[in-house]
């Protein structure tokens, strides 16, 4: 189909050119030529073969002129000799002047200047034409023109020439009078990085991917762009609906014969093989620069049988192809994703189709606004139901929306439908779980589930993606346009209109209760979702309710919030549920334990959480598919069972199962446990995780348990970064824990005597842990260079520079290798959640800042904070003053929370691997700039034990030096090195005010030391 670019211009106007020459010179060679290939391109052209007669032009010729976009004045040696040809360019200047024609001289054969000056011939005319009054007239006007760019044949190919020629004038009439597309709204946002793409005037062979969903508005982009690029190519070819085409009679030969047909200009080529083209077609190809779009192409079958070998198109040839699905394409070529049109343009394409306005009808904001809503930005939704809406009463609006909630457009629905038609089995089942369940999930979660439900989830997702019909956001969630959902769910309402009980998925609230209360589910039945949210009055079940849905793969009863008025209920227990469950869900489970004939071998997800259970299932399971169980708030839970068998189980969370004691040994057997959740156990006292795989386990939060000590082996859990002990009152000591430990908190552990941990502040700690926390647990931002918080209710005098109060300004120190501060604040007894800031100052002007969040509700008791500060690069050698403040969760300061001390020590680039607790149990503290040449039993001769205890006569401390001096002095730290001395210094005091409980009477064999040390020096 090529475009007839003028005549679809906007223009009332009846020609595209009108062509003015003198017949004698050129009818019947240069202008015929010039006319023919006008034709060929499909632009109206008038021009009078008539032989001229007379000294006046006729009155048709006049509005010819005047009917005329572009005026082609071919200036030939014997042009000024025909009074009817001047009489013709005069009237063609003034409708220059007038209307702002485009007019293009073409000087056949004669030099331009000979024109200009009137010589030669010309100055012989007019020597014939000096007593006609209209000779200056003439004159003018063949100066005037001759002085316009035009083309001087002289030198050229006449072939060559033409094509210059005409295809200047298909871009001059592009450029003038723009192709009006009727709906055509939002494209323009679209032409920019198009035009980068396609890269006009280059000489390689290019092809653009237009790609997006049904109805998005492929097709109109390419019209838009076929109309406005395709005149400045030698040939053109716009192949519409191949996908429903190529499926007619004749198919893809007829399409692949229609597209050589029209690049070959009207042609009539018939190969008879999808695979055979004649050598001469396509070496005449190959010497011509086409512009071809393929629209709706489905298959890469259809797109290589049209387009065979792009290396045989003219150079700079484009090819434009729209499709729904974006594997088709070859590794190299562009592909421009459309994207659903903006609120502001979606109204204004509404409006155009519902009101023939760019703005919607007085009285109708409301509802047009409804109605876009429902559309999301789709254009072919925007159209198809403005035109349903329009010339309507305001009645039957409010009417076809509400019934579109409840019955899909049906029109809208069989355009989307398509791409769904072009999947295989598995791919449909997994876009109907998506659309009716699991859109919004995590896309590993959702592969995992339907992987286990043999779909081949991994590929599966892949082809959705690339036929646009789902997409991943930024938190790598599966997310897909409202429209295609309900597309999908309409499928599955098809499958049985009145009877939902043989419907495959059920997760309609009002179905969902019909079905489960009067025993209609059926073998159809694949899956269920409730949100007891949405019931309107308590459902009881009979024993038997899932007995005939023997098919049922997925099974969720959830409450949305943490609980619902209205509940499901089983008076007579439950009988059985299907053995081909892989996702079990049933929040507020009513029963003591589940069924004898429950079977879980296919069982990938358990979620029973605020249940009624004691236990789950009596005996051992076959668990051999089970990744994850969730039994968190089960507060009557008082046993888990043997789970020996489950050797794929990733996460265990037991949260708030407060009649819980123990846990099963056989969770020390389980090679691929890595979470086990245990906060608010208060009955547990001892950890049983003592085995060699549980390298991977990330305990995270013990908060709220009755633990006394963790065990030895959890410095062996690798994998742990987090650690949360708050409100463990019964907690005396910590062993040594993973150096892969980024963040320690222990509020409100009262009991907390001895810590032997560490906490880095090294490169490693200097990495933020915020990634770690926001994607896997939501946690609010924290500082950034690590942060530990223990009881305590002062900070020690020894402590680098400190302050009773919440600022403190430190003197100058030595930039070039400071590379930050250990920063030690008090927070006092009653703090609840909100933000700690710690803000830098030189000369009263900000130049850092570091800020987190206290995560606990109510400190018990006054709490000690340490934390790293990475220095600016901007700092500079004056004093510094640091400010912490406190901020409750509205950011509004508290008044009543105050920070009683504050403490500052500098960390040095030698220093940079400073541990603000070590990582061997008779360690304290370690500078890995001293120790890292050393073997580990030297770098162990370093170290300091702490024990916090809280007495009636205050708080005592002591401090172990390993070996002491001898050994040290072995390792070059003590006596005469000069060149150890200050981070010897460093390293004392930062020993003696580091801990989160201690009193100033420092034991005495420690101070002793410490004397010999200065003694020393």
């Amino acid at each position: 189909m090529m475009s007839d670019v003028a005549s679809s211009s906007n223009s009332s106007k009846k020609y595209d050119v009108f062509l003015s020459f003198r017949g004698e010179d050129t009818r019947m060679n240069f202008t015929s030529h010039l006319h023919e290939v006008l034709k060929q391109k499909k632009v109206e052209t008038y021009i009078d073969y008539r032989l001229e007669k007379g000294d006046e032009i006729s009155p048709a010729l006049i509005k010819a002129i005047e009917d005329s976009h572009v005026s082609i004045v071919i200036i030939s040696e014997n042009y000024a000799f025909s009074k009817w040809c001047l009489e013709e360019l005069s009237k063609i200047l003034e409708c220059r002047k007038i209307q702002g024609q485009i007019v293009i001289p073409v000087f056949y054969n004669i030099d331009p200047s000979h024109v200009r000056k009137q010589t030669g011939s010309y100055e012989q005319a007019f020597v014939k034409h000096q007593e006609d009054f209209r000779c200056n007239k003439w004159r003018a006007a063949l100066a005037e023109v001759a002085n316009f760019s035009g083309w001087d044949s002289r030198n050229r190919i006449e072939s060559e020439l033409l094509m210059d020629i005409v295809g200047d004038i298909l871009r001059k009439l592009t450029a003038r009078y723009p192709t009006q597309l009727k709906g055509l709204v939002g494209i323009e946002e679209n032409y920019e990085q198009i035009e980068s793409l396609l890269r006009i005037g280059s000489r390689e062979v290019r092809t653009l991917g237009i790609w997006g969903m049904g109805g998005i508005g492929k097709t109109t982009l390419a019209t838009a762009l076929y109309a406005k690029f395709s005149p400045e190519f030698e040939g053109g070819c716009f192949l519409t609906n191949v996908r429903e085409n190529s499926s007619r009679q004749g198919g893809l030969e007829a399409l692949r014969s229609k597209l050589f047909t029209e690049l070959l200009e009207n042609e009539n080529h018939c190969f008879g093989s999808p695979l055979l083209v004649p050598q001469f077609v396509m070496s005449r190809l190959g010497h011509k620069k086409v512009f071809i779009v393929l629209d709706d192409v489905a298959t890469s079958e259809q797109l290589e049988c049209l387009i065979i070998d792009y290396g045989l198109l003219g150079p700079g040839s484009r090819i434009i192809v729209t499709t729904r699905d974006k594997q088709i394409f070859r590794p190299n070529d562009e592909i421009y994703e459309v994207k659903e049109l903006s609120i502001y343009h979606s109204l204004e394409l509404f409006s155009l189709t519902a009101f023939e306005e760019k703005i919607p009808k007085q009285g109708y904001e409301d509802l047009s606004r409804r109605a876009i809503s429902y559309c999301k930005g789709i254009p072919l939704a925007l159209k198809v139901l403005g035109a349903s809406l329009c010339r309507r009463s305001k009645e039957a609006w409010v009417s076809e929306l509400r019934k579109l909630k409840k019955i899909s457009n049906m029109e809208i629905h069989n355009v989307l439908k398509l791409s769904y038609d072009g999947l295989d089995r598995s791919q449909k089942d997994i876009l109907l779980d998506i659309a009716c369940f699991l859109k919004g999930e995590h896309k590993d979660r959702v592969t995992n589930l339907l992987e286990a439900c043999d779909f081949f989830a991994a590929s599966g997702i892949e082809v959705l993606l690339d036929k646009a019909l789902v997409t991943i956001s930024y938190s790598n969630n599966i997310q897909m346009h409202d429209l295609i959902q309900e597309m999908g769910q309409e499928i599955v309402d098809q499958e049985s209109i009145k009877d939902s009980g043989r419907r495959s998925r059920l997760w309609r609230p009002e179905e969902v209760h019909q079905v489960l209360k009067h025993n209609l589910g059926t073998e159809v039945v694949e899956a269920i979702t409730l949100d007891t949210c949405d019931l309107n009055r308590d459902l009881n079940l009979s024993s038997n309710s899932f007995t005939k849905m023997v098919s049922m793969r997925f099974l969720k009863i959830h409450s949305s919030y943490y609980s619902s008025q209205f509940n499901v209920h089983l008076p007579s227990g439950l009988e059985s549920l299907s053995d081909k469950l892989r996702y079990f869900r049933w929040d507020g489970f009513c029963h003591e334990s589940l069924s004898s004939n429950f079977h879980a071998e296919y069982l990938v997800e358990l979620d029973m959480r605020r249940s009624k259970l004691r236990k789950l299932w009596e005996g051992v399971q076959s668990l051999v598919n089970l990744e994850k169980i969730h039994l968190e708030a089960s507060r009557d839970l008082v046993e888990i069972p043997d789970l020996s068998k489950a050797e794929k189980l990733k996460r265990i969370d037991l949260s708030d199962c407060e009649s819980l004691r123990k846990l099963h040994p056989s969770i020390s057997s389980l090679p691929k446990l890595a979470h086990l959740e245990l906060s608010g156990c208060r009955k547990i006292e001892n950890l049983n995780v003592h085995s060699k795989y549980l390298q991977r386990l990330n305990l995270e939060d013990l908060s709220g348990t009755n633990v006394e000590s963790l065990p030895a082996s959890i410095k062996n859990l690798s994998m742990m970064k987090l650690l949360v002990l708050d409100d463990c009152r019964t907690l005396v000591s910590l062993p040594e824990l993973p150096r892969s430990l980024e963040m320690l908190t222990a509020y409100n552990c009262t009991s907390l005597e001895t810590v032997f941990t560490q906490l880095l502040v090294s490169e490693h700690m200097l990495q933020s842990c915020k990634p770690y926390l926001s994607k896997q647990y939501y946690y609010p931002k924290q500082f950034e260079g690590g942060c530990a918080v223990f009881p305590g209710d002062h900070i020690m005098n020894d402590f680098g520079f400190h302050a009773e109060d919440s600022s403190i300004t430190i003197p100058y120190l030595s930039l070039p290798e400071l590379c930050g501060f250990i920063c030690c604040f008090v927070l006092s007894e009653g703090s609840i959640e909100g933000h700690i800031s710690c803000s830098i100052y030189q000369d009263s002007e900000q130049v850092g800042i570091d800020e987190g969040q206290l995560l606990h509700t109510a400190l018990i008791s006054d709490h000690v904070v340490f934390l790293f500060v990475e220095i600016c690069d901007h700092f500079n050698g004056i004093p510094f003053k640091f400010q912490f403040n406190y901020y409750d969760i509205f950011r509004q300061k508290d008044e009543r929370v105050r920070i009683k001390e504050c403490g500052v020590f500098p960390v040095y680039a030698s220093e940079s691997g400073l541990k603000l607790f070590g990582s061997d149990s008779t360690e304290f503290f370690e500078l890995e700039s001293i120790t890292q040449s050393f073997d580990e039993s030297q770098s162990r001769a370093i170290g300091v034990g702490v024990r916090c205890t809280n007495g009636e006569n205050g708080l005592e401390s002591f401090v172990e030096v390993s070996n002491k001096e001898s050994q040290l002095r072995e390792i070059g730290v003590g006596g005469s090195s000069n060149e150890n001395e200050n981070e010897w210094e460093h390293l004392l005091h930062v020993i003696t005010s580091s801990l989160c409980k201690h009193d100033e009477n420092l034991d005495r064999d420690f101070l002793e030391y410490w004397n010999i040390h200065s003694s020393c020096k």
